[in-house]
């Protein structure tokens, strides 16, 4: 649309300046002393005019397409900035609340890009480190859906072992609280996954203590 539109302006821009100019060279002039206008001169004008035009738009098209698209980057950063940090397990007690004692005391550590990542196409993509109780490690990535924020997938890759399975994560308004919903199709353990949250573990200004902040 952008370089279609341009190319039309330009054309018309360019017809238009040439129409004015031959009617102001030859207002003066008799019509019967009035030579005929040159075509193929004014042709040639046209066409070359309208290859510069055409460039121009093309090269402000692009430019435009990856401002756009390096922008929207940034924007996902920012989302997978915020859930940077160290997050606790913790069981739903009644399917409306979240359990205030965490199901155990290692926490799972998320991390996003470094900053100097924050416009490449990986932007939205944290790396999730964890282990659960009985000491067994297990990662993968945390992908945050570019087009709505608050939609996540996870991809749980155990260590040593085949075990994997895939989650669907709703985010809290206040960045406090990931809510995982097992896919019990994409796991090699089927349903044998329960539905739980991750509460992010706030720290003290002194270090002093840490309390865990819990979801409304």
């Amino acid at each position: 649309m952008v370089l279609s539109g341009t190319f039309v302006l330009g054309w018309i821009c360019l017809i238009a300046s040439q129409l004015m100019q031959g009617s102001a060279r030859f207002a003066t002039v008799p019509s019967i002393l009035r030579p005929q206008p040159d075509l193929g001169r004014l042709m040639s004008g046209l066409w070359s005019n309208s290859l510069v035009t055409t460039g121009i738009g093309f090269f402000v098209g692009l430019l435009a397409n990856r401002i756009t698209v390096y922008w929207a980057r940034f924007q996902s950063y920012q989302v997978a900035r915020r859930l940077g940090g160290k997050w606790s397990a913790h069981n739903m007690a009644d399917g409306r609340h979240v359990d205030r004692r965490p199901m155990h005391d290692k926490p799972t550590s998320i991390k996003p890009r470094p900053w100097y990542r924050a416009c490449c196409s990986d932007s939205h993509i944290l790396d999730v480190s964890a282990e659960d109780p009985d000491g067994r490690q297990h990662g993968g990535p945390l992908v945050i859906d570019p087009l709505c924020p608050w939609l996540a997938t996870r991809i749980v890759l155990y260590f040593a072992m085949d075990e994997a399975s895939e989650q669907r994560i709703i985010i809290s308004p206040d960045w406090s609280a990931l809510y995982v919903f097992p896919v019990a199709a994409a796991s090699t353990l089927g349903s044998g996954y329960k539905v739980h949250a991750l509460c992010k573990v706030r720290s003290e200004v002194t270090g002093a203590r840490a309390e865990t902040g819990t979801a409304r």
